[in-house]
């Protein structure tokens, strides 16, 4: 949940990574990482409910939080979830830190398909390249869009990426750590995503880390444009120590409707140990367009 942006020394690009070309010199970063402790994976993730559509968001934590490039982690818990669309947040554009690597391509490249990919950028200039969020999907969506927010005085800027399909808009965000600025970032997303899609009929989804517990200021004023879909029944942060549900699943009340099947904070998994892949626990819905 908390920023990774303090600089770490450049790391070196292997070659069976996809990387964006130089690092910057004079980027002095700290490891992102450190060594958890190991633990042995889990039950199997649910199954996707019969006829349902599967978006899952998480925060990765630039693939980088306890284990050292652990992409692999991520994508085979992502394989396992069987999902159809993933919000991603706190993903690396070519940034130096985390070896030049466009994170959102390469991640894409792991999952035994192809998914077609949209990056939404926070920090427009980090490192060489950009910091934001993403969305991946196993479909080819109808239209992209982007929208860089203000950050209203509460330290870096947050991004928000769109993907609009046929039948639904789904959205990926990570909003401030302040009341002010997180209220402040919806009520944006909210006005972007309510003039592109919201005449259109839709059903219009937003998914990410909202860094907003249940008692926290947001949680109310968003309940005035929003419908809460995903489970707020369990911890999503941190995966060391259970403190706050704060990644969530919203559907903007614009009249248009789902029937959720299933939603479930994914705490372990069979094909990867989900405690040291991320600090945050991915979180899914299984939904219908009614």
């Amino acid at each position: 949940m908390r920023r990774f942006l303090t600089l770490v020394a450049a790391i070196a690009i292997s070659a069976t990574i996809i990387a964006c070309g130089k690092s910057n010199n004079g980027a002095e970063d700290k490891p992102l990482h450190n060594t958890p402790n190991e633990e042995p994976a889990g039950k199997e993730i649910t199954k996707k409910a019969n006829g349902s559509i599967r978006i899952m968001s998480y925060n990765v934590g630039v693939f980088n939080k306890y284990i050292k490039d652990g992409y692999e982690d991520v994508a085979n818990i992502i394989k396992e979830a069987d999902a159809d669309v993933m919000l991603f947040q706190e993903l690396d554009s070519c940034a130096t830190r985390t070896g030049g690597v466009y994170q959102l391509k390469h991640i894409c490249s792991m999952l035994g398909k192809e998914w077609d990919y949209h990056f939404g950028a926070g920090l427009l200039s980090f490192q060489g390249g950009k910091y934001g969020v993403g969305i991946a999907a196993d479909k080819t969506p109808k239209s992209k869009a982007a929208k860089n927010l203000n950050n209203y005085n509460d330290g870096e800027r947050r991004g928000l990426a769109v993907m609009e399909f046929e039948d639904y808009v789904v959205a990926s965000t990570h909003l401030g750590l302040k009341d002010e600025a997180q209220i402040n970032q919806l009520a944006e997303i909210t006005a972007f995503l309510t003039e592109k899609y919201g005449a259109s009929g839709k059903p219009i989804l937003l998914g990410g880390d909202l860094n907003a517990a249940s008692d926290f200021a947001l949680i109310p004023e968003l309940k005035k444009n929003w419908t809460i879909l995903s489970t707020t029944a369990t911890a999503t942060y941190s995966t060391e120590k259970d403190k706050y549900c704060i990644d969530y699943i919203l559907l903007l009340n614009n009249g248009a409707k789902v029937e959720v099947l299933n939603s479930e904070v994914v705490r372990e998994a069979k094909s990867a140990n989900v405690k040291t892949a991320s600090d945050h626990y991915p979180i899914f819905i299984d939904m219908k367009i009614k």
